[in-house]
């Protein structure tokens, strides 16, 4: 790593060089940190806005479903309701068709 120190006459770097250095590189640590930290809570408060439109969107989908279930039914009580009607026709036209033909062979007698 380069450094900006300048060598002192005795023993090492030039204190007051390092002294500034060391606080340059926390202002740099404080600052990214800083920034982290507000990049974390910005996503912390999306994740949690999209929980709540996926816990949103999971209701309304229930509720389809549901719907869903509700119109099936309705369907099937529909169909039944035909089907007893057609069968309840069928036998009224069989009875019909008997009966005619009771009155024609008895006439034909």
């Amino acid at each position: 790593m380069e450094h900006p120190f300048r060598s002192a006459a005795i023993g090492g770097f030039n204190k007051q060089d390092v002294l500034d250095f060391l606080e340059a590189q926390a202002k740099q640590t404080a600052q990214a940190q800083q920034e982290l930290q507000g990049r974390l809570e910005e996503s912390e408060r999306q994740g949690e806005s999209l929980r709540r439109e996926l816990d949103e969107a999971n209701r309304q989908l229930e509720a389809v479903r549901r719907a869903l279930e509700e119109a099936d039914q309705a369907r099937e009580a529909i169909l039944q309701k035909k089907s007893r009607q057609e069968y309840q026709l069928a036998q009224a036209t069989l009875a019909r068709a008997l009966n005619r033909l009771r009155v024609k062979g008895g006439s034909g007698l």
